[in-house]
């Protein structure tokens, strides 16, 4: 009979479809992304800036600056007190690069922000100040509280010493003698600020000076007129 086969058939496909896995209705997930990358929390550092020039250094800057301008070399450099302000002062001496025994040589003298030149006749009878045997010269700090120069003559001398006071070079002893041999005694001058006399004013000493400045730098001192040193 047709009618129990029909039954069968369809009870086979009751089962085939019973047994067969159920269709999923979830929703297609979308496809996993990378994380993000996290910002940095702070700002990227910038290259280091040139390291600023201690005083000393300045000072050295400006004193082969100022020796090579004027066909001069540094003899001897170093710190000492020269005022009554506090913190050290700075010179250079420097002596005629060609000959340097002999013609013209310049004291350089910082004080914070100030530079002064002071001109000297040189030869083998000057006596300069911080002169260094050593080349090039050794930065030194000394127990000096003036510049002495000296300066001898036939039969004589000149001998003066300098310092700062309220931001002027001025004399602090002179001492002269002409001619020993015409019985001359020397003749010596101790001043006390504010009483002593500018630098350029003094009267015992024809050998050291004119002064240039003050300026701010190098540049600018050069820039001023730059007299010879006097005859």
């Amino acid at each position: 009979m047709l009618f129990p086969v029909r039954c069968t058939v369809l009870a086979c496909s009751l089962a085939a479809l019973a047994t067969a896995p159920a269709c999923s209705k979830s929703k297609r997930q979308p496809a996993p992304t990378a994380a993000p990358t996290p910002r940095p929390t702070a700002a990227s550092p910038l290259p280091s800036a040139t390291p600023a020039l201690s005083p000393e250094e300045r000072f050295q800057s400006a004193a082969t600056e100022v020796a090579a301008r004027t066909g001069r070399v540094v003899a001897g450099w170093g710190a000492l007190d020269l005022d009554d302000q506090p913190g050290l002062e700075s010179f250079a001496t420097m002596l005629d690069a060609d000959a340097p025994g002999m013609d013209d040589g310049a004291y350089l003298i910082g004080a914070g922000e100030q530079l002064w030149l002071v001109r000297f006749e040189h030869d083998g009878r000057t006596s300069p100040f911080g002169v260094d045997e050593a080349t090039p010269p050794t930065w030194r700090e000394l127990a000096e509280t003036r510049i002495s120069h000296a300066q001898s003559h036939h039969h004589g001398y000149q001998h003066t010493a300098f310092a700062l006071h309220a931001g002027q070079l001025v004399v602090l002893r002179s001492e002269l003698l002409d001619d020993v041999t015409a019985n001359d005694t020397p003749v010596t001058h101790e001043f006390t600020c504010p009483g002593c006399p500018a630098l350029d004013q003094n009267p015992d000493d024809d050998t050291l000076g004119p002064v240039v400045g003050p300026a701010s730098s190098a540049a600018a001192l050069l820039a001023l007129p730059q007299p010879t040193a006097q005859p």
